[in-house]
């Protein structure tokens, strides 16, 4: 008897065995293929952050002058700290949009209030429409069609448009962005205000809590952890997004609209050549090395400081 169970027992141990190398042969297939593309890629990028070409452009050697411009720049008064100040801004708008800003209007069409219909039509047609039509029809009615109503309605003249003067182009620019961005904030959000339990809502609603108590105490601690993803996704926007600026400008933004996504799109096709490449390589390393911290940072105290629904 003794000796049935023991084998028993080393028949499961031996099966759990196979089983646990079972699992990562078919795990290594994956993980494989990711780190050879993420080293392949980017390994050479990291040596490159770590040389410098010679006067004559043709030979590499080891130096840290592309870190040293990185924080000149960085410190410094010109386009770069101006770029990345701007940059700075847009995140911090770019959270209260697509995180916190989506969770009202979402609720507000969840509840069905009275014009939630339009109001869901009006952020679904980025995501029904071509994004090309949109865009093209949007550049016509800021450039065409509101400066014809405003010289008739207020006899005030806006030149050639909202998104060739600039003083309006930016604005311009965002105001179309933040309406992209809203969609998208919106249709996620929705989605999981809709998988709310609706036992705990008519249970709230028999104990006497109004919309307002429904929505802190039920529906934001449901839909906290989608929303803090847009907490901890977004700083990398700051790097990353160039807010739609290569939509409108193409190659050809003005400087002092640039972004830092922008700015790493246009340098990388514009490096004048292979001598600027450790300069670029630099400057994303450096990035990399603030966002690693910080999106760990983000994802402790969103983590810490989120209602829970217990």
């Amino acid at each position: 008897m003794y000796k049935t169970t023991e084998r028993k027992r080393t028949g499961m141990m031996s099966q759990k065995k196979y089983d646990l190398i079972f699992f990562w042969l078919i795990a290594a297939i994956p993980m494989f293929v990711w780190a050879f593309n993420f080293f392949g890629t980017n390994g050479g990028s990291f040596f490159l952050a770590f040389q410098t070409y010679d006067e004559t452009g043709t030979e590499l050697y080891f130096s840290l002058d592309s870190f040293k411009r990185v924080f000149r720049e960085v410190l410094g008064k010109g386009w770069f700290a101006a770029t990345l100040r701007r940059s700075f801004w847009l995140y911090v708008m770019n959270v209260l949009v697509t995180a916190v800003a989506p969770i009202f209007l979402a609720y507000f069409m969840y509840k069905k209030l009275p014009m939630s219909g339009f109001f869901k039509i009006v952020l679904f047609i980025p995501n029904i429409v071509s994004g090309v039509v949109v865009i093209s029809a949007y550049k016509y009615m800021v450039d065409r069609i509101i400066p014809e109503l405003a010289l008739q309605w207020f006899d005030k003249n806006l030149g050639l448009g909202l998104l060739s003067e600039p003083s309006t182009r930016f604005g311009t620019i965002i105001f179309q962005w933040v309406w992209f961005s809203l969609t998208s904030g919106f249709i996620m959000t929705i989605g999981v205000m809709n998988s709310t339990d609706a036992h705990t809502i008519e249970a709230g609603i028999i104990d006497g809590c109004n919309m307002w108590q429904e929505f802190w105490h039920i529906v934001l601690p449901h839909i906290y952890p989608t929303m803090s993803i847009g907490f901890i996704y977004g700083f990398s926007s700051m790097y990353t997004a160039d807010f739609g600026l290569f939509t409108y400008y193409g190659q050809n933004a003005p400087q002092e609209l640039w972004t830092m996504g922008y700015a790493h799109t246009i340098m990388s096709i514009k490096a004048g050549g292979e001598i600027n490449y450790p300069f670029l390589s630099a400057w994303g390393l450096c990035e990399s090395f603030t966002i690693i911290p910080v999106t760990y940072f983000y994802k402790w105290i969103v983590g810490k400081l989120g209602p829970s629904e217990d």
